[in-house]
């Protein structure tokens, strides 16, 4: 499967799923506090509004985030919770002086 697009640290994995929430893969990972991280670098307009959000389900949770392309600040971040049926989590935010953010899950 590609995953050219995304940045994947272990335990994050690409996988076939027939329970996905769309589609017939997504990417799976069983967390703990270690900091790993999925994320993918995108292009976008200064001082604009955007919103970011991914779909979670299973247990535990992570962190939406958006940081400057680098990694090295959060411009926005956001806790989500995971539960037993899909669900979606949403992070508004703002690019401010930034052209190009990193957007992940922690």
């Amino acid at each position: 499967m590609e995953t050219r697009a995304f940045a994947l640290e272990a335990p994050f994995r690409m996988a076939a799923d027939r329970h996905a929430h769309s589609g017939k893969a997504d990417v799976q990972a069983t967390l703990s506090r270690g900091g790993k991280r999925i994320y993918s670098h995108v292009s976008v307009w200064k001082n604009t509004g955007y919103v970011s959000s991914l779909w979670v389900r299973g247990s535990g949770g992570g962190t939406l985030f958006v940081a400057t392309g680098d990694l090295s600040q959060r411009l926005a971040a956001t806790t989500v919770a995971a539960t037993a049926e899909w669900r979606e989590a949403s992070l508004a935010w703002n690019s401010g002086r930034e052209t190009r953010v990193a957007i992940g899950f922690q």
